[in-house]
C-alpha cells in the first residue's frame, strides 16, 4: 500500500509540472486537422492580392497566440565602427559595428560583426543571422574579442561569462570563407546581445524599455530576436552597398524560430532558412511528436508571450500551426532543413510545415513537388527542403546547400 501511495504521489507530481515522455513513433502521432490558411473571417481567398489584403489576420492571430506583440515604436539607432582591417590574404575586409539605443542607455548595446569580400562590386547579396556564443566562437582569429555579456554556462563559460576556450566553437556554423567566394557579405551578432536567454534577460534588453509587461500578449524573447535581425539590417543596408534583392536570413533551432518571425514581420528579408527549428518554428504544432507546446512553455517560458501556455495541452484550440506562419512569407523563396537524427524537432512535421504552405504560394504561380526526401536528398525550390544525416546543428553539407539554393533564387541584376 505505501508502495502504491508513492507511485501515485509520484504521478502526480509528473502531471502537475506538465511533464510526459516524447512521442517518437509515428503509429502514435494520431489524426489531426490543419487550419486553412485561405479561409479567412468565413471567406476564402482565391487570388494573391486578396491575400495580401487580408493577411494581416493570422499575423495578428501569431501575435496574440504565439509570439507576442512587437512594439510599433522603432526606436533611434545609433552605430559606430569599432575596428576595420583586412583579413583572409586580403580577401575580405572584417569591421565590428557597435549599434546602441541612445533614447534607451539602460539596454545593451549589440556588437556586429562583417566579412565583406574586398572584390570591388556595385552592390553585395548578404548572408546574415544571429549566433549562439558570441562573435568570437564563429572564427579562429585571437583579435575578435571575446563577448562580455550573459552566457549559459557550459564547456565555453564559466559564472555565466564567455572563456577564451570557445573562440572557434561555432565555426563550422559560420560559412565565411564560402560567402566571400560568393562575393556575399556575412554578418552576424551574438543572440544574447539582443536579449539574454533566460527568464529575467529581458530586464537588460530592448524588453525592458519596449512592450507591456503585464499583458499576456506581450512579446517573448524570440520576439525580440526576430526584432534585433531587422534592427541589425537597417544598419547594414546603412553602411554597405547591399543587394536588397538578395538578402537571405539565417537562423538554427530557437533563432530559426526567431528568423520566420522577424521575416513574417520584415519583407526585406528577401530569402530566408529555417535550420533545425522545431516547434515553435517550421514543425506543427498539431503532431504529437517530439518536442510540444507544454514542452516548449516549461522550459523555456520567456521565449513566447505567456498566452502561448493556454494552449500547453490543447494544441488544436489554437487555431494555427506552422504552415500558416511560412505561408505569410510567399512568394518569397523559403529552404526550410532538418536532422535525421533530430527527433525533438520533428523533421517530418518541420517537412510538412513547408508543404502545407503550398495553397499559399500557389496563388502566386509558384508550382512545388514536395515529397518528403530521402536522407541527404535535397529538394531545391522556392519552397526548398533537405534532411541530413547527423544531429540537431547546422554544419558545412548545409551551408553547401543553401548557396545552391542563393545562386538558383538570387536576383542576377
Amino acid at each position: 500500500m505505501k508502495g502504491l501511495f508513492i507511485l501515485i504521489l509520484i504521478t502526480m507530481t509528473i502531471e502537475s509540472y506538465g511533464q510526459s515522455k516524447p512521442n517518437y513513433d509515428e503509429s502514435k502521432v494520431g489524426n489531426y486537422e490543419l487550419t486553412n490558411p485561405l479561409f479567412i473571417n468565413g471567406k476564402t481567398i482565391k487570388n494573391s492580392k486578396e491575400w495580401e489584403a487580408n493577411k494581416a489576420f493570422w499575423i495578428e492571430k501569431f501575435s496574440d497566440n504565439v509570439y507576442g506583440k512587437t512594439p510599433i515604436e522603432r526606436p533611434k539607432i545609433q552605430s559606430k565602427v569599432l575596428e576595420s582591417k583586412l583579413v583572409f590574404e586580403g580577401k575580405a575586409k572584417r569591421e565590428r559595428i557597435e549599434v546602441s539605443f541612445p533614447e534607451y542607455p539602460s539596454v545593451q548595446k549589440i556588437e556586429i560583426l562583417v566579412y565583406k569580400p574586398s572584390k570591388r562590386l556595385e552592390k553585395y547579396n548578404l548572408v546574415m543571422g544571429l549566433n549562439f556564443r558570441g562573435n568570437h566562437s564563429i572564427t579562429d582569429e585571437s583579435d575578435v574579442p571575446i563577448n562580455q555579456h550573459w552566457a549559459s554556462n557550459g564547456d565555453f563559460s564559466q559564472n555565466h561569462k564567455f572563456i577564451e576556450k570557445g573562440r572557434g566553437s561555432e565555426k563550422h556554423r559560420w560559412p565565411i570563407q564560402l560567402a566571400i567566394e560568393n562575393d556575399a557579405i556575412l554578418a552576424t551578432a551574438y543572440y544574447g546581445d539582443i536579449e539574454p536567454d533566460h527568464p529575467e534577460g529581458w530586464k537588460s534588453g530592448i524588453r525592458s524599455v519596449l512592450g507591456d509587461r503585464n499583458a499576456k500578449e506581450n512579446w517573448g524573447a524570440v520576439g525580440a530576436w526576430a526584432w534585433g535581425m531587422s534592427q541589425m539590417l537597417d544598419v547594414l543596408i546603412e553602411k554597405y552597398e547591399v543587394n536588397t534583392k538578395n538578402i537571405f536570413l539565417t537562423g538554427h533551432s530557437r533563432i530559426g524560430k526567431a528568423a520566420l518571425w522577424a521575416a513574417v514581420h520584415d519583407p526585406r528579408f528577401t530569402h530566408i532558412n529555417s535550420n533545425n527549428s522545431g516547434e515553435g518554428g517550421a514543425a506543427l504544432y498539431s503532431r504529437n511528436f517530439g518536442e510540444t507546446i507544454n514542452d516548449l512553455n516549461r522550459s523555456f517560458p520567456h521565449w513566447f508571450a505567456k498566452k502561448f501556455s493556454d494552449f500547453n495541452h490543447q494544441s488544436e484550440k489554437l487555431g494555427l500551426d506552422s504552415h500558416v506562419l511560412i505561408s505569410l512569407l510567399a512568394p518569397r523563396p523559403i529552404y526550410v532543413a532538418s536532422a535525421a537524427e533530430d527527433l525533438w524537432a520533428d523533421p517530418k512535421g518541420e517537412f510538412l510545415g513547408l508543404k502545407n504552405a503550398k495553397p499559399v504560394y500557389k496563388l502566386y504561380k509558384v508550382k512545388s513537388d514536395l515529397a518528403f526526401p530521402k536522407v541527404d536528398s535535397p529538394i531545391h525550390g522556392v519552397l526548398s527542403y533537405h534532411v541530413r544525416s547527423g544531429k540537431h546543428d547546422i554544419n558545412q553539407y548545409d551551408w553547401q546547400q543553401y548557396f545552391k539554393f542563393m545562386n538558383i533564387y538570387f536576383s542576377k541584376k
